[in-house]
């Protein structure tokens, strides 16, 4: 689905109807319905009005040229079909192409309907051209076949006056009908993938096919302001927003893995059900790399935008929103939750040099250092904690599982080999790999006897096991 700019984002109720159904297939629905039948479908029709259509190799556009959903008549083309329709299918030809070419499945068609439904009279996408009180697009599933995951055949609905929402009519096509095609690619995969990742990925695919346009930069405010919010937990209300600018993450498994990590996230949601972030925890181990891993590095790339933008992160980091980041509070240690991906950022300014620890199942919590170089961020010098600052930077915390229960952490800062209650015990070295009980070897040393043997037994079996669990609780170093 498509948001309109001259319409406030829609609420989740609203989002539920972004994909809608025009019935699931059973053994013959003949109940699927599309503007062109009487009655019309969801509100969207015709109604009297002449309706015509033009056709390229895998597109067919529907278009009226009277009534409140006329196209503008204008033509310069031998065959009269208005230049706006013509635009509208041809670049969506050329979308079509350039997803094969990238590797995605095509969409399917609908040649296979029942002769009792409406299917445009081929198998080629429809897209009807009609006026739109709100959003500007929409992709209609329709005939969805059931088996591991569910696919459907599509068709869409776009603004018939694009020209009057966005600069000019090509700039509307490229970023509506582009953007909806890629839903119609999706359902080839699995009609029930994560509002988040639908419309993320939509948006990154639209990004990739024009690069010039700017609607993935226009949303993504929508979901920077929403700091330590779980990329998966969209918040209530005008919540549209924050799945389309949740392409940042597809933008950054593209940019730093690669342009096929995207297309194998397809893949792996096309093969069972189950959400986009576990696929992802799939996915991300054939890219050389985890969810504990890949995750805390994206919110660095996040941190590193706006003004902050500096050394390595987007391409694009500078025109993307400057993340609202507090300070990391006074004291030496901080306690807190996470559920999720949510996560906890802290802008810091270390006087001396600073070692960040965090203290968490490394199974449910990662963190990450990023400094600063001249004032701004210096994304190819982050590191997992533990790790060592001195001057700025920005230390964060995330979530690094799809689990909704509360992942509770400690994150600390010292002086480098200074010891902690966490992670040395009396006598140790502090850095969790020795300490606090040891013997040379040989015979020239004497061991304690009696009572003080079974005491120092005893201390060495207790100090070993807060070695343990302190190096169990540990964020191991990436």
């Amino acid at each position: 689905m498509r948001i309109s700019k001259a319409t406030a984002l829609l609420g989740l109720c609203a989002f539920a109807g972004t994909f809608a159904y025009a019935g699931r297939a059973a053994a013959e629905d003949c109940s699927t319905r599309r503007p062109t039948d009487p009655g019309g479908f969801a509100g969207y029709s015709y109604g009297a009005s002449e309706v015509k259509s033009y056709a390229t190799a895998h597109i067919r556009v529907w278009y009226t040229l009277d009534g409140p959903s006329a196209v503008r008549p204008q033509s310069a083309r031998a065959d009269l079909v208005p230049d706006d329709v013509a635009v509208a299918a041809d670049t969506t030809e050329a979308a079509y192409a350039k997803y094969l070419e990238m590797g995605f499945r095509a969409p399917l068609g609908d040649g296979g309907h029942p002769a009792c439904v409406t299917n445009g009279g081929d198998d080629k996408i429809d897209v009807y051209l009609l006026r739109f009180q709100s959003a500007d697009g929409q992709t209609v599933h329709e005939q969805c076949k059931a088996g591991a995951v569910s696919t459907c055949p599509t068709f869409i609905l776009a603004e018939a006056r694009l020209d009057q929402r966005y600069a000019s009519y090509a700039e509307g096509v490229r970023t509506v009908l582009v953007h909806e095609l890629f839903h119609s690619v999706q359902s080839a995969y699995n009609a029930d993938m994560d509002g988040f990742w639908l419309e993320g990925s939509a948006q990154w695919a639209a990004k990739t096919v024009s690069p010039e346009i700017g609607d993935l930069e226009r949303l993504l405010p929508d979901f920077f302001k929403e700091v330590g919010r779980s990329i998966d937990s969209p918040p209530g209300g005008a919540a549209v927003g924050f799945l389309y600018g949740a392409a940042v993450w597809p933008v950054f498994l593209d940019e730093h893995f690669g342009k096929d990590a995207v297309r194998t996230m397809m893949e792996e949601l096309g093969s069972r059900k189950e959400t986009a972030m576990a696929a992802a925890e799939l996915v991300l181990p054939k890219l050389g790399s985890s969810t504990g891993d890949a995750f805390p590095l994206f919110l660095a790339w996040n941190a590193a935008t706006g003004s902050r933008a500096g050394t390595g992160g987007y391409k694009n980091a500078a025109k993307y929103p400057k993340l609202a980041i507090g300070e990391l509070p006074e004291g030496d240690k901080v306690d807190d939750l996470t559920a999720g991906f949510s996560y906890h950022m802290y802008h810091t300014q270390a006087a001396k040099p600073t070692e960040y620890t965090l203290d968490t199942d490394p199974a449910r919590n990662r963190g990450i250092l990023l400094p600063f170089t001249g004032g701004v961020a210096d994304v190819a010098r982050a590191k997992a904690l533990p790790a060592t600052l001195e001057g700025e930077g920005i230390v964060i915390v995330t979530g690094v599982s799809a689990k909704k229960s509360d992942a509770a952490f400690t994150l600390r800062w010292q002086a480098p080999g200074a010891s902690s209650s966490s992670s040395s015990s009396s006598g140790g070295t502090g850095d969790g790999s020795g300490g606090g009980c040891s013997a040379a070897a040989g015979s020239e040393r004497r061991g304690p006897s009696g009572a003080c043997a079974i005491l120092a037994v005893a201390v060495c079996v207790l100090a070993a096991r807060r070695r343990k669990r302190a190096t169990t609780e540990r964020l191991p170093r990436a």
